[in-house]
């Protein structure tokens, strides 16, 4: 599926438009339409609990909302980009969800917490568990903790260096097409599998050794399908907690984009995330690509 249309919803957080600009990159990879999406939530302008407008207020925010919007849709149009731009009232989940369908867009990017060390909003785990569409969890700024200490991360070039972390399911199968739409503009790529601890923990050692052969042969062959796109690529095979040791690495290596495909559970798959997801979402400064 190639990237010519995506949806980028904003709540004009104070760098939302710097992050904005940062995605005009995909421009070298066929990106030629940015839909700008502001929803209001219903509850702003509502006067009675189960509908009803105060309309002037609902004016005033709408024309609010075009004004800002406009300012950024001139700067994409100098830039090459169709744009088109979109006020919404209602309740944010279903309107962006309803707005990405009906737009037919390929790629579906929204913000996220100024900081990853308070709770990641609701909303962003809802967008992301009923999506149908490859959702990007972006924003440029990002603070975050590590044993107490609070670090600044400016997230640019997102999809120079991605970090897959693939459990080699069909959602990361379709994670690896999806990404190849990046191609020419990623440097390297680590591909990583995290055996969870604990699972093993009955095994013989040799059992081990077969288990950790095989899933090394998966990653060669994930390996195989990047590097015949002329990509340079590595292989990382670790054990722990998944969501931990991908941050870790993705740290180490300085990463710029953790790329995962979504899996659910079962029958709760339309309701709730994987666990995997939902920690990322908690837990990750580095933007993430979550591919259904």
């Amino acid at each position: 599926m190639a990237i010519e249309r995506i949806l980028f919803t904003t709540k004009f957080r104070e760098d939302d438009y710097q992050t904005l600009l940062e995605l005009t990159e995909l421009q070298k990879v066929g990106l030629k339409e940015i839909i700008l999406l502001h929803v209001i939530p219903r509850e702003e302008v509502a006067y009675v609990p189960f509908g009803g407008y105060l309309k002037e207020r609902a004016l005033e925010l709408s024309e609010g909302a075009r004004l800002r919007l406009k300012e950024w849709e001139e700067e994409l149009q100098i830039r090459g980009f169709k744009v088109k731009v979109m006020v919404e009232i209602g309740e944010p989940v279903a309107k962006i969800l309803q707005v990405s369908e009906e737009e037919k867009a390929n790629l579906l990017v929204i913000g996220r917490k100024r900081s990853t060390y308070h709770l990641i909003p609701e909303i962003s785990e809802r967008i992301v568990s009923r999506s149908n569409i490859p959702v990007l969890v972006y924003r440029k700024i990002v603070h975050f903790e590590i044993n107490g200490e609070i670090f600044q991360r400016e997230n640019t070039k997102v999809f120079t260096k991605p970090l897959f972390a693939t459990d080699f399911s069909a959602p990361s199968k379709r994670a690896i097409n999806f990404l190849l739409n990046f191609k020419d503009l990623i440097e390297k790529i680590f591909i990583v599998h995290i055996l969870k601890e604990g699972t093993f923990e009955a095994s013989t050692e040799e059992a081990l050794n077969r288990i950790e052969e095989e899933k090394k042969a998966k990653l060669c062959q994930v390996l195989k399908d990047f590097q015949a796109h002329n990509l340079k690529c590595s292989i990382f095979l670790g054990i722990g907690d998944p969501s931990k040791e991908i941050i870790a690495y993705a740290r180490e290596k300085e990463s710029t984009l953790i790329a995962i495909g979504k899996t659910g559970k079962g029958l709760l798959e339309s309701i709730l995330v994987g666990s995997l997801t939902k920690s990322l979402l908690h837990r990750s400064e580095i933007p993430l690509l979550i591919v259904p």
